[in-house]
């Protein structure tokens, strides 16, 4: 980690020339801060489109000055995204067995579908920090570095939706469509407002803007901030998207986070990468704790 740091701390040197620093006592800063913007879980879609909607973050940090330009700052941020999800309709096909223990194909026809997620992280950011007069006692600041995102809760909801199923019986040559009790007909799926797992988020974080000096302790920073997922965030091991959870005649669906479908006979994710992605503005309140 420290390696790391280095690194970032050598761009912003590279990026911001410093001119003369002055040698003075390392100072220690804690805030608290808020944001708001763009903020949601990116989704790339192999059927349908998503967006990201409007979020925000609050927390608590700690910066150490090292001397007047450069600073290390870390703390605790909990992160709200919200997202949607959606498609006019999909098809989809794999093979299961019926409750007399047959083997069959299922088919299915997904009408026009939308689903929304609200994600709570709670985020620890690793940032190096420059800043430099620019105007009196004000200086213009920048901060670049990694955040480690914690999953909290993520929840799913859906408005449900028409669902048009049948079975094909390869062993007797046979296509079932309209029996109601069995499960094949046309149908409309349950409301869903459920939780689905995300992993650990790995997130590029960049931030820019002024630092208003109002006293010798006290600052008020304003600026625009970017975090930008890196990894991965939903799990492996997809499901069906439509199931009967043993009650042929009332289907319900899980997420599109954690679905898949069948085309053209391959198995493919309904989302190939989901990752949180935030952009907006941010305040933070700094005092200057001490020297």
């Amino acid at each position: 980690m420290r390696k790391i740091n280095s690194i970032l701390i050598l761009v912003v040197f590279l990026i911001f020339p410093l001119g003369k620093i002055s040698a003075q006592t390392p100072t220690h800063e804690i805030s608290v801060q808020g944001g708001m913007g763009l903020s949601g879980l990116k989704l790339s879609m192999n059927h349908g489109d998503s967006k990201q909607k409007f979020g925000g973050s609050f927390g608590v940090g700690y910066t150490y000055f090292f001397n007047e330009n450069f600073g290390l700052n870390t703390g605790l941020e909990v992160s709200f995204l919200s997202s949607e999800a959606k498609f006019a309709g999909m098809s989809d096909r794999y093979n299961t067995v019926d409750s007399s223990g047959d083997s069959y194909q299922f088919r299915s026809e997904i009408g026009s579908y939308k689903e929304t997620h609200n994600t709570t992280y709670l985020n620890v950011p690793i940032m190096a920090q420059y800043q430099r007069p620019v105007w009196n006692s004000h200086q213009l600041y920048c901060a670049l570095g990694f955040k480690i995102g914690l999953p909290v809760t993520s929840k799913y909801e859906t408005n449900g939706t028409s669902i048009k199923t049948s079975g094909y019986y390869p062993q007797y040559g046979m296509i079932v469509d309209d029996m109601a009790f069995f499960g094949f007909g046309n149908y409309q799926s349950r409301t869903v407002d459920k939780t689905v797992d995300l992993k650990v988020a790995f997130m590029l974080a960049a931030e820019v803007g002024m630092k208003w000096e109002l006293t010798q302790s006290l600052a008020v920073y304003t600026g625009a901030y970017l975090d930008y997922g890196l990894n991965d965030v939903s799990k492996s091991g997809k499901k069906f998207m439509i199931y009967d959870a043993f009650e042929p005649t009332h289907y319900v669906n899980n997420s599109i986070l954690e679905s898949q479908y069948t085309n053209n006979g391959n198995t493919r994710d309904i989302a190939d990468k989901v990752i949180p992605l935030s952009i907006g503005l941010r305040v933070r309140v700094a005092f200057n704790a001490f020297q």
